[in-house]
Order: C-alpha cells, then sequence, then structure tokens
C-alpha cells in the first residue's frame, strides 16, 4: 500500500524512475489489500505512467482494471474516480470512443 503512495508522490515529484520503482509491485498489493487512497494512487499513478511512454491503450486497461476491482468490492469511490481520470485523460488525447 505505502509503495502505490510513493510512486505517486514520486510521479508528482517529475521523479519518474523512483515511482516506476516504487509502483512495480504495488498494483498486486492493493488488489489483496489496501484501501480506497492508496487504490486510487497507484492506478492513477500506473495510467499516468503509461501515458508518458505513449502508450494509452495501457493507460486505459489499467484504470479498467481498478474500475473492475471497485466494482467487485463495492467501493464506488474508485470507480468513480478512476472513470474520471479515463475521461481526463481521454479528452486531452481526443481519443473519444
Amino acid at each position: 500500500m505505502l509503495s502505490a503512495l510513493l510512486a505517486a508522490m514520486y510521479y508528482e515529484r517529475d521523479e519518474i524512475t523512483k515511482s516506476r520503482n516504487y509502483l512495480k509491485n504495488g498494483l498486486l498489493y492493493i488488489q489483496q489489500q489496501g484501501s480506497v487512497d492508496s487504490a486510487i494512487a497507484g492506478y492513477v499513478t500506473a495510467a499516468r505512467l503509461n501515458v508518458i511512454d505513449n502508450n494509452l491503450g495501457k493507460a486505459f486497461e489499467v484504470l479498467d482494471d481498478g474500475m473492475a476491482l471497485g466494482r467487485s468490492r463495492d467501493l464506488p469511490r474508485l470507480t468513480s474516480t478512476l472513470l474520471d481520470k479515463k475521461i481526463c485523460i481521454s479528452l486531452l488525447y481526443n481519443n473519444l470512443e
């Protein structure tokens, strides 16, 4: 859980390599156990890192995975926040499908 929050913090500080390192196993732990806030931080950061890599498809896949987790665990804040991020990325990159 903490690794996802650290990944988000390093992303915001533009320390992308450190962000990637902390996120490597972070999403796995979030799926097994974790708070909504750490899940949001982890999935949003993972999606943003994929956007940096010009991989919008993977970014959307990550967000979809997080939304599926939110639906399966009845976490509406997780689901709605990740949907919001997906819409924002779509608007920014004119990827309106």
